[in-house]
């Protein structure tokens, strides 16, 4: 029996299948509508919602699982499992550390270890899939907390956004703001670092930004030399450029493992088609 069990949540991004690779399970998200409310994954597939994204004028919001979502999760996994590590998003973007903290506290039968990534989508499911590496290999409970401790000083998350638009959309920028991006063609690129979203520079077009995050791993990794790289690659409506970065990335650096993925509907509301990220993990 697998002593430790790993689970996330839907806003990282896992893709069925690398959830299934992984052993990881994933835990919805919900949508929030006027009149409804949808668990990601289970009420609809991210993929169709991608579909109608840009022609919705007033998007959803979005909210953790409750307390008893994940109280059922675990009741259900508790048969074979003892050990649990849910890895959430950064408790400054969401409430789902604070309502895992309050689930742990009703859980009786199992040890659950709430770990805040501090960052968001593919980092944190980075994070989850390096931990879940670790549980295969029967590592400890403390070595895989360390690993997560310490993951920032490894790992980093790019997003490069198409438009500002949905940002606008979500109240998180001024509309203006958003306008003059537009009006400039700007692809903002960021990172989440130490639990926010810092801007990490303006690019006009992919390539442009491509060449700014290769310049800034290559920079990292100089602390690193001759260390190999694993690499999680995610957008929305985006394989084609995603395939070229592969091509880019495998040009310069020292590849262990490359996944693709997609952005989930969670963030694609904020993100908007057309973005995508690059996250890496130096091993």
């Amino acid at each position: 029996m697998q002593k430790v069990k790993i689970i996330t949540g839907s806003q990282a991004s896992l893709t069925e299948k690398l959830g299934r690779q992984f052993d990881i399970t994933v835990i919805p998200y919900y949508l929030n509508y006027s009149d409804k409310s949808l668990k990601e994954g289970i009420d609809f597939k991210t993929e169709e919602f991608y579909k109608s994204l840009a022609d919705i004028d007033n998007l959803p919001t979005s909210s953790p699982p409750s307390i008893g979502d994940i109280i059922n999760v675990i009741n259900n996994l508790v048969k074979n499992y003892k050990e649990f590590i849910i890895f959430t998003l950064s408790a400054n973007y969401s409430q789902m550390y604070n309502t895992c903290v309050q689930a742990s506290k009703q859980i009786k039968d199992a040890s659950l270890h709430i770990v805040d990534s501090g960052g968001a989508t593919a980092y944190q499911a980075m994070m989850a899939i390096i931990a879940a590496r670790m549980a295969k290999k029967k590592e400890s409970v403390n070595n895989i907390l360390k690993m997560a401790a310490e993951f920032k000083d490894r790992g980093d998350e790019f997003c490069v956004l198409n438009t500002l638009k949905y940002l606008a959309k979500g109240g998180r920028i001024g509309r203006v703001k958003a306008l003059m991006g537009s009006l400039l063609s700007i692809k903002p690129v960021i990172v989440h670092r130490d639990g926010i979203t810092a801007p990490l520079a303006k690019a006009r077009t992919n390539q442009q930004a491509l060449i700014i995050i290769i310049e800034t791993m290559k920079n990292r990794l100089q602390d690193y030399p001759g260390h190999e790289i694993s690499v999680i690659l995610q957008g929305v409506f985006m394989d084609e450029w995603l395939e070229n970065v592969e091509k880019a990335l495998n040009e310069q650096f020292k590849i262990k493992d490359l996944w693709y993925s997609r952005l989930s509907a969670i963030t694609s509301i904020h993100f908007g088609p057309k973005s995508w990220s690059l996250t890496y993990y130096i091993e």
